[in-house]
C-alpha cells in the first residue's frame, strides 16, 4: 500500500473530575467521553526518506514538533519501521480548544502507519504506544464514547448517546491543558472549590456509566477545569450562557477548553440556536454525536 487517507473525528467531555496529582506527574482524572462528528482529514503516503515524518498543512501552520511527528517517532522505535511519510493533514478541529484535536489526528496516524505498513499491532501496543504519545490518544483508537480513568489509560467504553444535537462555540482562544491544571493546583491550595458539582457523588466507571444512560436534563456531570479556566478567560463562561439561553438542554466546556458545547433534542431547537448565537460567535458549529 502506498497511500490512505483517514478522519480523525473531535471529542466533547461530558464529565471531567480532576484529582491530585501523581508521581508519574499526571493528574487522576474520571471523564466521559464522546466523539463527535467534527473530524479533521489526513492523507499518508510514503516517502522515500528513510526515517522523515513530513507534516503539511494547509490553513493552519504547524508546529515542528507536534503530537504527529511524536506519533511518528514512536512507531518507528516500538516497529522498528523506519520508512518515511508524507501527512498532509485538513483542520477542522480549533487547536486548544479542549476538543482533542491533536490526540485524534495522532491515534489515526498511529492506525494509519500500522495498515500502511503491514505491522499488525495488537490492540493493547497500539494502545501503549498512543499512551506514550498523549494520555487522551488511547480514547480515539476505538471508543466512540468511554469512561476515561487513572491518568487517561483505563477505557471503559459505554454504549454512545444517541436521540441529541450538539452545537459547539469556539471564542477564538488558545487554552492551554498544562496552564488549567496548573491553576487548578493553586486555587485547590488556597480551599477554592473548582466546580460547584465536585460535592456530587459521581465516582467510578459504574456510578459515570448509569449517570450518563439518564436523559441530560437530569445529568449532573461538571468540569473540574471550569473555576481555573474560567477565571482566567472570562468569556467562555459567556459563551456557555448564551448556549443555555438558546434552550441547550446541558452545557459544558470540553476538557480544558476553550471551546463549549450544547445539547439540543430537535433539529428546529438546534437551527434556531444556530443562527441566533452566529450571531454573536465567529466560530459556531453543528455537530453530531458520533455513534
Amino acid at each position: 500500500m502506498q497511500s490512505l487517507s483517514l478522519r480523525a473525528h473531535a471529542k466533547v467531555n461530558m464529565h471531567l473530575w480532576v484529582g491530585a496529582r501523581r508521581a508519574d506527574g499526571l493528574h487522576s482524572i474520571e471523564s466521559v467521553m464522546q466523539r463527535i462528528t467534527l473530524a479533521d482529514s489526513l492523507s499518508l503516503s510514503r516517502l522515500d526518506i528513510p526515517g522523515r515524518c513530513e507534516v503539511c498543512s494547509p490553513y493552519m501552520a504547524l508546529p515542528r514538533e507536534n503530537t504527529l511527528t511524536r506519533a511518528y517517532a514512536r512507531f518507528c522505535q516500538v516497529t522498528g519501521v523506519h520508512d518515511g511519510v508524507r501527512v498532509r493533514v485538513v483542520k477542522r478541529i480549533p487547536a486548544g480548544s479542549g476538543l482533542g484535536g491533536g490526540s485524534a489526528d495522532a491515534a489515526a496516524l498511529l492506525c494509519g502507519l500500522d495498515t500502511l505498513f503491514g505491522t499488525t499491532l495488537s490492540a493493547r501496543v497500539l494502545r501503549e504506544v498512543a499512551y506514550s504519545v498523549g494520555s487522551d490518544v488511547p480514547f480515539f483508537l476505538a471508543s466512540q464514547a468511554a469512561c476515561v480513568l487513572g491518568g487517561g489509560e483505563q477505557l471503559v467504553p459505554l454504549v454512545p448517546k444517541t436521540g441529541y444535537l450538539g452545537l459547539l462555540v469556539w471564542p477564538g482562544l488558545h487554552s492551554g491543558s498544562a496552564q488549567a491544571y496548573e491553576d487548578l493546583d493553586r486555587l485547590r491550595a488556597c480551599g477554592v472549590h473548582a466546580a460547584d458539582g465536585e460535592q456530587y457523588s459521581l465516582r467510578g466507571a459504574t456510578a459515570l456509566s448509569a449517570h450518563y444512560a439518564q436523559d441530560c436534563a437530569r445529568w449532573r456531570f461538571f468540569n473540574s477545569l471550569d473555576t481555573p479556566v474560567q477565571r482566567r478567560y472570562p468569556v467562555i463562561a459567556l459563551a456557555r450562557w448564551d448556549l443555555a439561553r438558546a434552550g441547550a438542554c446541558f452545557t459544558a466546556m470540553s476538557g480544558s477548553g476553550s471551546a463549549v458545547f450544547g445539547l439540543y433534542r430537535d433539529e428546529e431547537e438546534l437551527r434556531r440556536a444556530h443562527k441566533l448565537l452566529a450571531k454573536r460567535w465567529c466560530w459556531c458549529v453543528r455537530v453530531r454525536l458520533c455513534r
